[in-house]
């Protein structure tokens, strides 16, 4: 690999589409972050809500999937809805980690003998615990960065939604 040929500060329209993509990305899991502590802070006793606050993103969704029912009258229509949003939450939440820990996959332009060498460009981002076990690697295009940026800022809103539509009720044991 010709390391020579990255250019970090490279701020030409493909890096602002990655950027663009990739932190919208993570704007919107910093939402469901906050949007999952105010369910926290709304629902369980200060105790046990300095512990959730404190928990992955993961743990806390499961405890609020496994408490809402003894936390909120709403209908059993509304809390299995918020429940499917927090479960899509929780899939897309291993793809964050899978974004957050890869590493830039570049191509290295092929040159002539005698040529400048040419920029690496960013074609995605590897995974190296593909769902395939008989890969080593795969590639996270744009394309599907973006894809799940869209489905990731769905999910914000609908759990905003719902943060702002159930009534909750904080419980001694919960």
């Amino acid at each position: 690999m010709n390391t020579q040929a990255i250019n970090p500060a490279e701020t030409g329209s493909q890096t602002t589409e990655w950027i663009q993509a990739v932190g919208g990305f993570f704007r919107n899991f910093a939402l469901i972050e906050l949007l999952t502590i105010q369910f926290a802070a709304r629902m369980a006793d200060p105790f046990k809500y300095k512990s959730m606050k404190k928990k992955f993103l993961p743990q806390r969704l499961t405890w609020i999937s496994d408490n809402i029912h003894e936390h909120c009258a709403a209908g059993a229509d509304k809390i299995d809805s918020l429940i499917e949003i927090l479960d899509a939450i929780r899939e897309q939440s291993y793809f964050r980690n899978v974004l957050a820990h890869g590493a830039a996959g570049f191509s290295f332009p092929g040159t002539e003998e005698g040529a400048v060498a040419a920029q690496a460009a960013l074609v995605g981002v590897l995974n190296f615990k593909p769902d395939d076990d008989t890969q080593d690697a795969e590639m996270i295009s744009l394309e599907e960065i973006r894809g799940r940026c869209e489905e990731s800022s769905s999910l914000a809103k609908r759990l905003l939604d719902a943060l702002n539509g159930l009534e909750l009720s904080k419980l001694a044991q919960a």
